[in-house]
């Protein structure tokens, strides 16, 4: 049966640092999906995602849209981490080591 992990970063980058670490040293990890990003992103096996950028919702300095990720402020940010009930306790241990905060496992 598959398990859920909430847990929050401090920003963005951070997350995106995290998310690579957690899939690669942590067996079991199925998916990991920003929860209240309003940039859209989101971690499949297939790759990230920037569907904001795609209709144009955070303009920037007379361009159409942010083509660089640096020039977004940063905020905190909350993952949702579905995986196996064998790796549960594994990614909430991760997931503090790699200072995660406010981790609800169900």
């Amino acid at each position: 049966m598959n398990r859920t992990v909430f847990c929050t970063f401090d920003h963005r980058d951070l997350a995106d640092i995290s998310i690579g670490r957690l899939k690669s040293e942590v067996p079991g990890v199925l998916s990991v999906s920003y929860v209240d990003d309003g940039y859209g992103g989101i971690h499949e096996n297939s790759g990230y995602t920037n569907t904001a950028a795609a209709f144009n919702l955070f303009p920037a300095f007379g361009t159409a849209g942010y083509s660089n990720a640096a020039v977004r402020p940063s905020r905190p940010v909350t993952l949702k981490i579905v995986c196996n009930e064998n790796s549960q306790q594994r990614v909430v241990s991760k997931l503090i080591n790699l200072h995660a905060y406010r981790i609800v496992s169900t």
